[in-house]
């Protein structure tokens, strides 16, 4: 039988340890991230794919900015989710050794090509650490060499890793379901989003919806009106 007046009298437990702010990233694969004029009939993503292309050299400037103003803001006016709720996600991660999470600022990311990739070289350069939230194990399987090779480097970079999903998806369906539920996710363990969305429909765009219906606005960088 459960002694309910022994629970009853045990003090509170005390708040969870969590960081002061959570910033996560949403934005564009390579193939929306062409330069004004790349883009051919025989190159029709343009630049996208060159890592220092003029667009995604000033998307990755604005990220900097942005990651700088949340940051700047004070402390008491920094987060959205309660403690709390926070650590129910941030216990699912898998810390690197020697990184301890506390109350210094952290980032989330999918780190997939793109601008996933691009927010964590701009956060490794600020020191700040960054978590890779990864849909599945394998999500870098389809992708050229040399991508791969990219996705290691930026994943051996991370404080910490968490698999949404523990499995490899059976199909492709299966595949865009997880994606899914790694952007909702980030979505759910995080006080600010950065949005890199041009406003076209996918899978940034559901990720900005989703957030904003649970949370506040996103802080969204048009990649149409950067130059």
């Amino acid at each position: 039988m459960v002694d309910f007046a022994k629970l009853l009298n045990q003090p509170p437990k005390p708040p969870p340890i969590v960081s002061q702010l959570v910033i996560a990233i949403t934005g564009h694969r390579p193939h929306k991230l062409a330069s004004p004029g790349t883009v051919t009939a025989t190159k029709l993503n343009g630049d996208g794919y060159e890592w220092g292309n003029p667009l995604r050299v000033a998307i990755r400037e604005r990220i900097r900015e942005e990651t700088e103003r949340l940051l700047a803001r004070p402390r008491e006016s920094r987060g959205k989710m309660s403690a709390m709720h926070l650590e129910s996600y941030l216990r699912q991660v898998k810390w690197v050794d020697g990184f301890t999470p506390g109350l210094d600022p952290i980032a989330l990311s999918g780190i997939a090509l793109g601008i996933d990739q691009d927010a964590c070289g701009v956060w490794f350069r600020m020191g700040m650490p960054y978590v890779a939230v990864i849909p599945f194990p394998g999500q870098e399987s389809r992708w050229p060499a040399s991508s791969r090779d990219t996705y290691a480097k930026v994943l051996a970079k991370a404080a910490g890793i968490v698999y949404v999903s523990p499995n490899k998806p059976a199909s492709d369906y299966e595949a865009g379901q997880m994606l899914l539920k790694r952007d909702e996710w980030l979505c759910c363990a995080c006080d600010e989003l950065i949005a890199v969305w041009d406003g076209s429909r996918g899978g940034t765009s559901h990720t900005v919806r989703y957030y904003e219906r649970m949370c506040n606005l996103a802080v969204r960088i048009d990649p149409r009106e950067v130059s």
